[in-house]
């Protein structure tokens, strides 16, 4: 794996801005499959008060200070606004999922000196890759596009 990809993951903590109570939305889906892989996801939403009885966090400026990786599943526009609170926050890297331009946001990231990632699903990089996952994984692999 990409050295730049598995520093997102050394830490085993990463905060989900996107999560959702409807099973059938990515972000339910990412939040579910990261903890059945063994990482801490800390959910933030506004709104929503447990996520997989998980306590959510309303801003990011709430989260505990040694959380530093953000998985962002939201659309651009709203992107942009999470982007400028990570800015003054402890968070350094940034993982944007793939299905959307995210070029604005992440730009003001990398401007901030976060490492970013863009245009691909957090899912075939966080290991353990299992399931449906790991097929898409091996032909990436496979094709190159890891």
């Amino acid at each position: 794996m990409n050295k730049n990809y598995s520093s997102f993951f050394e830490a085993k903590k990463i905060a989900l801005v996107g999560i959702s109570s409807s099973p059938r939305k990515f972000g339910n889906t990412i939040g579910r499959t990261l903890r059945e892989r063994g990482y801490d996801v800390f959910p933030i939403h506004p709104v929503i008060k447990q996520f997989d009885k998980k306590r959510c966090y309303e801003h990011l400026s709430s989260l505990p200070a040694d959380v530093t990786t953000l998985v962002v599943s939201v659309t651009p526009d709203k992107a942009v606004g999470v982007v400028q609170e990570a800015v003054d926050s402890p968070l350094k890297r940034i993982w944007f999922q793939q299905g959307a331009d995210f070029g604005r946001a992440a730009e003001t990231a990398r401007s901030a000196g976060m490492d970013v990632i863009t245009d691909k699903c957090i899912l075939l990089y966080a290991p353990p890759v299992t399931g449906f996952h790991a097929v898409h994984h091996f032909f990436a692999r496979l094709f190159g596009r890891l």
